[in-house]
This record gives structure tokens, C-alpha cells and sequence, in this order.
């Protein structure tokens, strides 16, 4: 995936707002609101920004055990059930 102009043939409109959580050295904690769902679109974005995730090869992270890429928490609303939300705790690893 890409970036590309808008209105370039094939492209295809993505979003994502985010807040800065804190900081630390050189990294810094964000928070991540995707307004669209395009693949690898948070990967992307943040690397369009200057912060790719730690850990993303594919998108030129510093090297970490792992990708660090959580979803604490995602909500929809669902056709039949109405709106939805999940919720996961923070791994170890990211405290």
C-alpha cells in the first residue's frame, strides 16, 4: 500500500485522525481513530507522518520484538445487534 494523490486513478480515500498519548526519547504513544478501513491504512499513515510503528518492517519501524500495533478498543454498529464495542487490555510489553 501506498499513498497517492487525490483523484489519482485507482486511489482510493482514506483517514485517520490521532492524538499524541505522550512521549518518550525518540518514540512517541498515539492514539489512532481510523475513519476508513483501508488495508495496512494506520501503517501507512504513520509513516506518511514520520512515525512509523515500531517494530513494522514493512514500513520502516525501528526493530522491535514485534509489531506494536494494539486495538484496546473497536466499536461498529452491527446490522442486527446495534452498536458494539470490544475492548482488550494494554500486553505487557506496551506498559
Amino acid at each position: 500500500m501506498v499513498a497517492a494523490e487525490p483523484g489519482a486513478p485507482g486511489a482510493l480515500a482514506a483517514a485517520t485522525r490521532y492524538e499524541v498519548v505522550g512521549t518518550a526519547d525518540d518514540v512517541s504513544d498515539l492514539a489512532l481513530f481510523p475513519e476508513t478501513g483501508r488495508q495496512h491504512q494506520l501503517r501507512v499513515h504513520t509513516r506518511l507522518i514520520g512515525h512509523p510503528i515500531l517494530g513494522d518492517r514493512l514500513y520502516d519501524g525501528w526493530p522491535a520484538p514485534r509489531l506494536m500495533l494494539h486495538a484496546y478498543r473497536i466499536a461498529f454498529r452491527h446490522p442486527r445487534r446495534g452498536a458494539v464495542t470490544f475492548e482488550a487490555p494494554l500486553p505487557a510489553d506496551f506498559r
